[in-house]
């Protein structure tokens, strides 16, 4: 009776080619760190190299001879990713006969050199391990590829970074001669590009690549707090259009620590009046005078000591009077400072007046 074509879930990391592979001897080698499960024997294999946007799916066709003397029963496939999918051609495979495993997997979102793993398991115990090494090429992208994070700045500096927009091809007429790069400006900076000359290179792999450099610059205000934008990058060749998104995050510290950085009153009763302190020191601990204060919303007040005066530290008491307020004040206090790195200190303040009935 012939036993059933055992389909698995394949192996792990990425690959493609449906082109030459490169095998080692039939009789495999010996594993060397393979932990789980552990192999009896492994056999590697070179695929071309492949290009995910001319097609989804990788397919690898691994055949390799019985060469144990023996027949073969495998009984099941331990797979490292349920993404991706094995087929053995045959549970049982006489002495000198072919054992042949079909690999597949989708290959849309990877990139970069791949490895695919996927283990035949044997009545008898023993484990086979096949692996298949190839490289993965997208349409374009942006190295690095993650989201560019500029981290902790200053206010109202600058920084830079280095960034490379590389388009992939077969052949030099499938690149594009020009990109179209845009940017967004975040809360409290703004971002700019330079680009610089464009080269195009052949790798080892034979694909063709243009490099297209960019200096991605970040000005940020004096308003302190994260903030992000992305870059993004189109181009149209062959009657194709093609889109690209690098994501952009950063941090404009504060030269002031405000302590609490809000005013919240919750409900309170129309005969009451109370009152809530803000400290603000530099970090340095250096002098600072706050030149004027705005934005207080009716029936809030903010009451402090000579803020003109340079000090280290100021002191404001915010008084809730409900009574002369409306049914919910809400407002951003606006704090002006002598400090040039970050002239304003913005406090939000909000309360809301109890009605007795």
């Amino acid at each position: 009776m012939r036993r059933p074509v055992l389909f698995l879930g394949l192996l792990a990391a990425v690959g493609c080619s449906s082109g030459g592979v490169d095998p080692v001897p039939e009789g495999g080698r010996e594993p060397s760190g393979q932990s789980a499960p552990p192999a009896t024997k492994v056999f590697s294999y070179n695929a071309a190299p492949i290009c995910s946007y001319e097609t989804p799916d990788f397919h690898f066709d691994a055949k390799i001879v019985n060469d144990t003397g023996r027949t073969l029963s495998f009984h099941a496939v331990h797979q490292s990713c349920t993404c991706q999918n094995a087929e053995l051609a045959s549970a049982v495979v006489e002495p000198d006969k072919l054992v042949e495993v079909r690999m597949t997997t989708d290959v849309r979102h990877r990139s970069g050199p791949q490895t695919f793993v996927c283990w035949l398991h044997e009545e008898r115990g023993e484990v086979w391990q096949l692996e298949v090494k190839t490289v993965v090429y997208d349409r374009a992208r942006f190295e690095p590829s993650s989201a560019l994070m500029f981290g902790k700045i200053d206010p109202n500096s600058r920084q830079s970074v280095k960034v490379n927009y590389r388009v992939f091809g077969r052949q030099r007429s499938e690149l594009p001669s020009s990109v179209t790069f845009e940017f967004g400006k975040g809360s409290n900076a703004v971002v700019s590009l330079d680009q610089g000359q464009e080269t195009t290179e052949t790798l080892d792999s034979g694909i063709v690549v243009r490099n297209f450099p960019l200096i991605v610059g970040l000005n940020a205000t004096g308003q302190p707090g994260v903030g992000q934008t992305s870059i993004r990058a189109s181009f149209g060749e062959g009657g194709a259009h093609h889109e690209s998104k690098v994501d952009v995050g950063w941090e404009v510290r504060s030269v002031f620590c405000v302590t609490p950085p809000q005013v919240f009153w919750g409900s309170v009763a129309a005969d009451a009046a109370p009152e809530k302190s803000v400290t603000i020191e530099r970090r340095d601990s250096k002098p600072f005078a706050i030149t004027k204060v705005s934005g207080l919303p009716k029936g809030i007040t903010c009451q402090s000591g000579d803020l003109a005066l340079p000090s280290p530290k100021k002191v404001l008491t915010f008084r809730f009077a409900p009574a002369e307020a409306e049914s919910q004040p809400l407002g951003v206090v606006l704090l002006q400072t002598d400090d040039p790195l970050m002239p304003e200190i913005r406090i939000t303040v909000a309360a809301s007046r109890r009605t007795d009935r």
